[in-house]
């Protein structure tokens, strides 16, 4: 009709188009395809050609390629597109095998092309995240802070325990308040945990694939 698209919103729209100027070449969306996300939407992470993101144990995918009509196809969410997830949706991260979806106790894996093939499964049982900042990624390389309080490498070699040799020290860091972070400058070339409630950082050197003393952070004062 004239003047569309128009930008959500709760207004009315008054259709005084006559049928003589309708665009017909342009198929109609069905199905609530170009609805907008859910509201609270987070997690957002691009995955086999569209956005993904979640809402509580609701892992979304947005309408993307079957779009119908409209500008923006990765702006609508069809309502249909949503898997149930046996826990609190923490972090989705993309991978070159799938998309890792982090709970606060397990780890799943969507795989697929498009929505006919789109599969969830369990990936990793009890390795799950309390945090959000407690995964970063380095290539094909995935670091992760569990909420167990162990450091895993995931590679495509397997997972790999990095953190076993401060396992006693990693005890003290607190999974919600934690975050995991690589660095590269340089010749520097470090994984890092932030423990921010007790004001220290442990550096896991890549290069030389062993960790550096444990440092004090420094935080500036405020009045």
């Amino acid at each position: 009709i004239s003047n569309s698209p128009f930008p959500n919103s709760s207004v009315t729209i008054q259709d005084t188009t006559i049928d003589t100027a309708l665009q017909v070449t342009s198929q109609a969306e069905i199905n609530l395809g170009n609805t907008p996300p859910p509201p609270d939407l987070i997690n957002l992470e691009w995955f086999a050609g569209r956005m993904w993101g979640s809402t509580n144990n609701l892992l979304w995918a947005s309408t993307g390629a079957e779009t119908l009509s409209g500008t923006a196809p990765q702006s609508n969410w069809n309502p249909l597109f949503q898997w149930v997830i046996p826990g609190v949706i923490v972090r989705n991260v993309a991978g070159p095998n799938g998309m890792l979806v982090f709970t606060q106790d397990d780890c799943y894996i969507v795989r697929g092309t498009d929505i006919t093939n789109y599969t969830v499964n369990e990936f990793i049982k009890d390795f799950g995240v309390r945090s959000f900042n407690c995964v970063d990624t380095d290539g094909t390389n995935l670091y992760v802070f569990t909420s167990d309080r162990q450091f895993i490498c995931i590679s495509a070699s397997g997972a790999s325990d990095i953190g076993q040799p401060i396992a006693d020290q990693l005890l003290n860091v607190d999974p919600t308040r934690a975050y995991v972070k690589v660095n590269r400058y340089g010749l520097d070339s470090v994984v890092r945990i932030l423990d921010v409630a007790n004001n220290l950082y442990y550096d896991y050197n890549l290069n030389q694939q062993c960790w550096n003393l444990p440092g004090l952070l420094k935080m500036p004062s405020t009045t």
